[in-house]
């Protein structure tokens, strides 16, 4: 089994059982922010995850479906690692979303 590659949480989608909505959390790279679309309301949510999952639960909402992006490695690194991503932590990212400021997590 070579290295861990790490993983970085993208977007995750939030659910609403008594208004049957969703919403969704992304995070832009570009201005490291996360960013809130609802509908056709679009709003900066903050620089962290814990920020992003906060407004979720504050909302009564329930994060369903998250989605990763692979990181690239990077040559001589280590051989069969992947690049660490910024506060990067170990374990399923499931059981722990982004538990990293960013979101970061590395995947088994």
């Amino acid at each position: 089994r070579r290295g861990r590659q790490v993983v970085q949480l993208k977007c995750f989608f939030c659910f609403q059982p008594h208004k049957h909505h969703y919403v969704v959390y992304c995070y832009d790279t570009a201005t490291q922010l996360w960013i809130l679309f609802d509908d056709d309301k679009v709003q900066v949510v903050g620089r962290t995850y814990q920020e992003a999952a906060d407004k979720c639960s504050a909302g009564g909402f329930m994060p369903h479906v998250f989605f990763y992006e692979r990181e690239p490695s990077i040559q001589g690194h280590g051989q069969g690692q992947a690049r660490p991503a910024p506060n990067s932590t170990l374990g399923l990212p499931a059981a722990r979303p982004g538990a990293g400021s960013n979101g970061a997590a590395a995947a088994p």
